[in-house]
C-alpha cells in the first residue's frame, strides 16, 4: 500500500443564494451586492476534515485562494472510497452555524 499527501486547492465560489428569514433578503434589492454571510467551507476527505477561513468578496463571487493537505493511502481500504466533500456553512457569532450546501 501507498501513501501519500493530496493537496486541495479552494479558489472560489459563484451562485450561493444567501438564505435568510424570508429566504434571500438581498434578491428584493438587484444592485444590492453587499453579502449578509460569513461563508465558510468544511472539506471533508474519510474521516479528515479541514476549515477554510470566512470567504474574501462578498457578494457575488466568493474567494477564498486557500491550500488543504490530506494524508491518503492507495489502494484505499475495500469497505471504503473516498471523496472530497465541500460543505459551504454560514458562520455566526451568536448562534449555530448554518447550512448553505455542499457538493461532492
Amino acid at each position: 500500500m501507498a501513501s501519500g499527501k493530496l493537496e486541495v486547492q479552494l479558489v472560489d465560489a459563484q451562485g450561493i443564494k444567501e438564505k435568510g428569514f424570508l429566504g434571500c433578503l438581498n434578491c428584493f434589492n438587484p444592485r444590492n451586492h453587499v453579502s449578509m454571510m460569513d461563508p465558510y467551507v468544511l472539506i471533508q476527505y474519510g474521516n479528515q476534515e479541514r476549515t477554510s477561513s470566512v470567504a474574501q468578496g462578498k457578494g457575488k463571487k466568493l474567494i477564498w485562494n486557500e491550500a488543504f493537505t490530506f494524508d491518503v493511502e492507495h489502494p484505499g481500504s475495500e469497505d471504503h472510497t473516498y471523496k472530497l466533500v465541500f460543505r459551504i456553512m454560514d458562520k455566526h457569532k451568536l448562534s449555530q452555524d448554518d447550512y448553505v450546501g455542499q457538493t461532492t
